[in-house]
This record gives C-alpha cells, structure tokens and sequence, in this order.
C-alpha cells in the first residue's frame, strides 16, 4: 500500500541533494532564486522537495537519507527565523522527521 504513494528512489535522492544545496545557498546569504542540476530553483519547488522527503521520512523509505536533510533545512529555517528573516507568508517552516 505504502510503495503506490511513496515517493521513488530518484525523486528522494533528487529532492536530497536540491534541500543540500539550498540550505548551503541560504546559509551563504543567498536569497531568491539559484540553479541546481541546470534548472532554476525558487520557493515553490523547495517547497515540493521538503514535501517529498517529508512523506518519504513519514513512511520510512530511504528515511537515512530524507530524515538528516530535512533536519538540516529545519536548522536553517530556524536560524533564518531567528535572524528575522522567517519563512514568508504563507510558508510554513519544515516539520522534524
């Protein structure tokens, strides 16, 4: 039942590695748009890649590699929050795994 609504390997390691590089944009100091794997990359799509790992890590595929992630973009969410540069309206910050 899980495997129809679970995430695959592919999109995980993609989302993965998109959240890697955004908290390491973010905790340059970049804001707004950046390129990853060729693409531009803004808001809405590390906010579909937050919600692939969350539903990967929630039924426990390739929760090794989505639950130290998602922690991490929880870590910079956080900080942004407390440096006042919280999340805008609208967004909520990232769930721990």
């Amino acid at each position: 039942m899980h495997e129809s609504f679970s995430p695959s390997k592919e999109a995980i390691e993609h989302a993965a590695g998109l959240l890697k590089k955004y908290v390491e944009e973010a905790s340059s100091g970049k804001r707004g748009s950046w390129e990853f794997e060729g693409k531009m990359v803004d808001k809405p799509i590390i906010t579909k890649a937050k919600k692939t790992l969350t539903l990967a890590s929630n039924l426990n595929v390739e929760k090794e590699l989505a639950a130290p992630v998602l922690e991490q973009v929880r870590q910079l969410e956080e900080r942004l929050a407390e440096a006042g540069m919280a999340p805008r309206e609208g967004e909520k910050p990232t769930p721990s795994a």
